[in-house]
């Protein structure tokens, strides 16, 4: 009888091979598969025994030669592809550009990371809220969760680096190749906690998934101004960012967000009796406009009434008149039904109204706090089919981002939102300009251009760096 073939199994492969569930042949510093893909190839720190799995960890980028980094270096493309399986939910294709040939030693990047972490705890936790409970509960609960949850630690250190790239234009390249990291790694190890949320991690979870959020919408603000001689990995994933729409970052922002959604269904009997129950609060109750609305109700209101009442009359004929030009035919060949609305079309739309708001009932409130708008995703019912709308470039879609755009400038003190809710109406407008249906929704558009254009609510730049 033959002898049996020795076992070969193993568990130290790298993290993307492990993220796409395929053998690693645990080439150093980047193994075969990684090589022939061109991605980036991160290790995990190896562990004794079971014991120590809980203990954390950074990872440090894979030391390489300077002509290896050279024959790594590939495009950067980041796709959100969600299904509603929570085992595949949040399943991705995600091509990483190589990490900068450094001469560091391990203790000068222990020494970056410390850096990242000071400041995160002294200044950018300050800036996610401005109520005492909610600053502390970022500067010292999520923090030290943080320490037992990799994939989280990673997500803070990338909004603290991209924070200090925002504040500091003379480092901002250092900042930014820092910040790529250790989104590159967060995402890595987040995908594979998806399938396995326990209530150990589902705080770790949500809270990783507000950093994703929060860091998808700073990059383009806080590499806008970055060096021409910033290296080449990381001035195409600059060029990239530019050439994404504002439409196309709230889609693609709004898609990814769906993996939140998932933890939030599994694991809220969890979160509500976790250390960050106080961020699940309803903050909808009681709320009453204060005097100085950084939206005026009355305008807002007429707004959506008018908005409801043009869905409601293209529920019952067909949605959109026919266009002349190729072009214009081409798109409406994909966008436009020439059959009314559907009952499914027609609960996506009002819930993402109701939803919407809500939202502004709340930015109005004295309840409000820094970056209280970008709660509107997480209140979306992904079984109504919004997001999905949004992604095939419905006008209807279209004209309730636009007016949640307006929230969105209301707030652009906050360093990570900026101008994005001016630039998103503005891309909304283009679009519906190019399609040929400005004309149509001229009067749904007024409203939301009249607000960037007159800059209604204060400017709070001033509070929220």
């Amino acid at each position: 009888m033959r002898p049996r073939r020795p076992h070969t199994k193993s568990r130290h492969g790298c993290i993307q091979c492990k993220a796409s569930h395929i053998k690693c042949d645990q080439g150093h510093p980047t193994c075969g598969s990684c090589r022939k893909k061109e991605k980036n190839c991160t290790y995990g720190v190896r562990r004794k025994d079971k014991s120590q799995a809980s203990k954390p960890f950074l990872l440090p980028p894979t030391t390489s030669t300077a002509s290896e980094q050279e024959r790594e270096v590939s495009d950067i493309s980041t796709t959100y592809s969600v299904a509603s399986d929570p085992e595949s939910t949040f399943s991705s294709q995600i091509s990483i550009p190589p990490h900068l040939s450094r001469a560091e030693t391990g203790a000068s990047i222990l020494w970056e990371d410390l850096e990242l972490m000071h400041h995160f705890v002294t200044e950018t936790c300050l800036t996610f809220s401005c109520k005492n409970p909610f600053q502390n509960l970022w500067r010292t609960t999520i923090p030290k969760m943080a320490s037992d949850h990799p994939f989280m630690m990673h997500g803070l250190l990338n909004i603290s680096a991209l924070h200090l790239a925002f504040h500091n234009p003379a480092k901002r390249d250092l900042y930014l190749a820092s910040a790529i990291r250790h989104h590159d790694i967060c995402l890595s190890l987040y995908r594979s906690e998806l399938h396995s949320i326990t209530p150990d991690n589902c705080s770790a979870m949500f809270i990783c998934s507000i950093l994703i959020y929060i860091g998808a919408l700073a990059f383009p603000i806080c590499s806008n101004n970055s060096s021409s001689s910033m290296p080449s990995d990381y001035s195409h994933l600059q060029q990239q960012q530019q050439l994404n729409s504002p439409i196309q970052l709230a889609s693609s922002v709004f898609t990814l967000l769906q993996g939140a959604f998932t933890v939030l269904q599994i694991s809220w009997h969890w979160l509500e009796n976790s250390a960050i129950s106080a961020l699940l609060q309803n903050r909808f109750q009681f709320c009453e406009v204060e005097s100085s609305a950084k939206v005026c109700p009355h305008s807002s209101d007429s707004a959506f009434r008018l908005l409801l009442a043009r869905i409601e009359s293209m529920s019952s004929r067909s949605n959109l008149s026919p266009s002349t030009s190729s072009a214009q035919q081409s798109y409406s060949s994909r966008h436009k039904s020439p059959s009314p609305l559907s009952s499914e079309e027609l609960s996506a739309y009002n819930n993402a109204i109701s939803t919407l708001r809500d939202v502004f009932v709340l930015l109005n409130s004295s309840k409000a706090d820094n970056g209280v708008v970008l709660i509107w995703p997480f209140l979306l019912d992904a079984e109504r089919g919004f997001i999905t709308l949004l992604k095939e470039m419905r006008p209807l879609a279209l004209l309730i981002l636009a007016h949640f755009g307006v929230a969105l400038h209301a707030s652009r003190g906050d360093w990570f939102i900026g101008e994005w809710g001016r630039n998103l109406i503005f891309d909304v407008k283009k679009t519906l300009s190019l399609a040929g249906d400005e004309a149509e929704f001229q009067e749904l558009m007024a409203w939301p251009l009249e607000m960037v254009r007159t800059g209604e609510g204060p400017d709070r730049s001033d509070v929220n760096i």
